[in-house]
């Protein structure tokens, strides 16, 4: 550009160091510069930037075109084709938000801090919205992206996270943002190989974070029910609240604070349990889930192992045992109700003899039960290993390195001995997966024992112990919250491929056979015991039938 067009275009010629990068300008990514430094050095700089004098003398603020100048820089110019003007601060923000808004190359989070620099200066949404040519939508979820955690926008900023993922996760509140970046869904990406799992299974794993307001027990217009909270009706954390943010859970009005909803509910089972205390009647709180443990927290709260069974008002009054008691059910599908329950003996005091000896009867069918059941379980637990182990190794998948495998199973191994630290059994299925890679468990098992280090294995045989393990993790993390239930077993036979009904079928029909001859090997054994008169019993009776017909 020749000298008479630049000055009738408005256009200065300054030199680099007369001009300084704009502290407003928050963009990170800038992309390739050595390729424009190179076009720069053939043809010059086609588009000039935009800068505006500073008080002192001389010196400019570069407005836009940071690239430009930073491309300048590198091709070793010594002078930039500037346009100079006079622009306020709120006008320089606009500038740089409007110019960097229409690149292609621009990242998200970059979009998020300038549009929120122009909210603290006073913009709305709708007028942000209509100088950037972008929908309202649009807006709040870029500035959305600005309330994932440190961490979270570090894999953000790094292409570790796509950006469907970061605006699903950006809703929740920290807390739970730090839970999800620990679960196993999300430990993928802190291996070599970002398997990251896709927008709608994240979606949902959210969605579960959520609870939709129509199973509250409390009115949503409420605001004394926990003060520091106010209505639901009323709060931001409500989706309702900002439909163009959660466009894609416009049918249901959902609370994405977890820990707000718990705090309400509890607040609002205190408010019940007051008005049941007014009414003079006595009454017990209880639980609906088993897996739920009597501690310090909850010394109040009748378990399942408490009480026999939840009875109807007819039943109740019908009843002569003397352990009815009213209850507010605290826990549970009934959370909220008043309802009747029929106590055990021991934990009524002064309970009659009959009534205890009726609970221990009780107490030992349902042992003898949960043996059966347990045998069942950990028969059907070996033969579904091995068949997942075989089926590993006649189908592996494509093996990423030997530190990605590494990384994997040491993962897997910590969560599975998170959940075994609470089951003896567990601790002899991680003993069981250990010896068959050649490793010695110690007597004691601990989280200080990290075998995985010591490996050294082929590719087929890191996925066997993944699956292994994998499979351990979740058959037992659910028999602690359910107890020894080989539905749960099939269902992660189906995982691998393997016919978990088809096993536990078999295993099932070769208990009976083993019973069956039991009782026959007892049946015989007895026939042939001698009586008190020396003679086999089968002899006796056969003289006895004969002697019976020889009278007659």
């Amino acid at each position: 550009m020749n000298e008479a067009i630049k000055q009738s275009a408005g256009v200065e010629v300054i030199p680099l160091t007369a001009i300084v990068e704009s502290p407003t300008n928050t963009r990170r990514h800038w992309g390739n510069l050595d390729d424009l430094a190179g076009s720069i050095k053939s043809v010059g700089l086609l588009q000039p930037v935009v800068v505006r004098p500073l008080l002192a003398e001389g010196r400019y603020e570069l407005v836009a075109g940071a690239r430009r100048f930073r491309a300048c820089q590198i091709a070793g110019v010594e002078s930039i084709d500037a346009r100079v003007r006079e622009l306020t601060d709120d006008q320089v923000l606009e500038a740089q938000a409007i110019e960097n808004d229409q690149r292609e190359d621009v990242h998200p989070l970059d979009q998020a801090a300038w549009y929120q620099a122009l909210i603290d200066r006073g913009y709305d949404v709708a007028r942000l919205a209509g100088r950037t040519g972008r929908s309202e939508s649009y807006v709040r979820q870029r500035l959305q992206l600005l309330a994932l955690t440190e961490e979270w926008q570090k894999m953000f900023l790094e292409d570790r996270l796509q950006l469907g993922h970061a605006l699903l996760i950006c809703r929740l509140p920290p807390k739970m943002q730090q839970g999800l970046l620990k679960s196993y869904e999300f430990q993928w990406i802190r291996c070599e190989h970002y398997l990251t799992p896709t927008v709608e299974k994240t979606r949902a794993l959210i969605q579960g974070h959520f609870v939709r307001l129509d199973r509250a027990l409390w009115s949503l217009d409420d605001a004394e029910l926990l003060k520091a909270a106010g209505a639901c009706l009323d709060c931001p954390k409500r989706t309702g609240s900002d439909p163009a943010l959660f466009a894609d859970l416009a049918e249901d009005d959902t609370c994405t604070d977890q820990a707000c909803w718990a705090k309400k509910q509890n607040a609002w089972l205190k408010r019940q349990a007051e008005c049941l205390v007014a009414d003079g009647e006595p009454f017990v709180r209880i639980t609906q889930d088993w897996s739920r443990p009597r501690g310090k927290a909850n010394q109040d709260v009748l378990t399942t192992c408490e009480y026999e069974c939840e009875l109807t008002d007819s039943e109740a009054t019908k009843d002569r045992t003397g352990r009815v008691r009213r209850a507010l059910v605290v826990d549970g599908r009934d959370i909220g109700k008043v309802v009747h329950v029929r106590l055990k003996a021991d934990a009524v005091p002064g309970a009659t003899e009959s009534a205890e000896a009726e609970s221990r009867q009780q107490q030992e069918q349902q042992a003898r039960e949960r043996d059966r059941q347990r045998y069942l379980f950990n028969r059907c637990l070996a033969r579904v290993f091995a068949a997942i182990v075989d089926k590993a190794k006649r189908d592996p998948d494509v093996a990423p390195t030997q530190e990605a495998w590494r990384d994997m199973a040491t993962w897997f191994w910590d969560c599975t001995m998170d959940v075994c630290s609470m089951d003896e059994d567990a601790d002899d299925a991680l003993r069981t997966i250990a010896s068959l890679f050649g490793l010695t468990a110690p007597a004691e098992i601990t989280g200080q024992w990290q075998p995985i280090k010591t490996l050294t294995l082929t590719d087929t045989e890191w996925l066997q112990l993944l699956v292994l393990l994998n499979a351990a993790q979740r058959v037992f993390d659910w028999q602690l919250t359910n107890g020894a239930d080989v539905k749960e077993l099939q269902e992660v036979a189906g995982i691998y491929g393997v016919d978990g009904a088809g096993i536990v079928k078999a295993v099932k029909a070769e208990i009976r056979d083993e019973q069956r001859a039991a009782k026959a090997a007892e049946r015989k054994a007895a026939k042939e015991q001698p009586d008190p008169a020396g003679k086999p019993k089968a002899k006796r009776a056969k003289k006895a039938t004969a002697g019976k017909g020889g009278d007659a």
